[in-house]
């Protein structure tokens, strides 16, 4: 398979995992969520783990774990402002909501310093970060 394929196939996993939170099947979300981080892992997709990130913040949302929102934010955030990479459309939709609420259920101040932990992350921390989450929880 060429690096496209691969890339092509995560994306499609986090898709399906998109559509699952929205669904409310979290536990199947996760599965494919978990399948994406690695798969995109593997082959060093930026891009992608960002994508899958975002739907990740989407699934915590949707569990009500309000830190782990602001961390994976303040992480994806880091990331895209390093890199210069902004959210599609899609994405900035799909993470909107938590940005407006989560701050108000835990607390500017938690919320900030739950962002500021997150953002002092790499990518590749964030991301195994991320995997054991979503592999402890299924």
């Amino acid at each position: 398979c060429e690096a496209g394929d691969i890339d092509a196939a995560a994306i499609t996993l986090q898709n399906i995992g998109r559509a699952l939170i929205a669904m409310g099947r979290v536990d199947a979300a996760r599965s494919y969520l978990l399948e994406a981080l690695e798969t995109a892992a593997d082959i060093g997709a930026t891009h992608t783990l960002l994508f899958a990130l975002d739907a990740c913040v989407a699934l915590a949302d949707r569990c009500c774990e309000w830190q782990r929102v602001a961390r994976f934010l303040g992480a994806a955030y880091a990331v895209r402002e390093r890199l210069g990479i902004r959210r599609t459309p899609a994405d900035e939709a799909l993470v909107a909501p938590a940005t407006v609420h989560v701050p108000s259920a835990i607390g500017e101040a938690s919320y900030a310093e739950a962002m500021a932990a997150g953002q002092a992350l790499t990518l590749d921390h964030m991301i195994a970060e991320a995997k054991l989450w979503l592999a402890r929880a299924r």
